[in-house]
């Protein structure tokens, strides 16, 4: 049986239109991009976000930046890695 972060990666890899070699996970969230130095929150590298209780591909920006004040946090960085 996969974990909840392999079958993250596998639809990660599915949307995600370049290599993905890099993953942050969030009590809610995992996010995966391609990790080259640069910093990246927009654009065609702009990380994919996979919500662990449905698997839903979201886009990075509105779940990262939404600063409206019923906004939710994401929190603290539970793990960080290379793929």
């Amino acid at each position: 049986m996969a974990t909840l972060f392999d079958k993250a990666l596998k639809i990660a890899k599915e949307k995600y239109p370049h290599e993905i070699n890099h993953f942050e996970e969030y009590a809610d969230y995992f996010v995966f991009d391609y990790d080259d130095g640069e910093e990246r929150t927009g654009g065609e590298f702009s990380p994919i976000v996979i919500r662990k209780s449905d698997f839903a591909a979201l886009n990075y920006a509105p779940i990262f930046f939404n600063l409206s004040d019923d906004a939710e946090d994401v929190g603290d960085v539970l793990a960080e890695g290379i793929i």
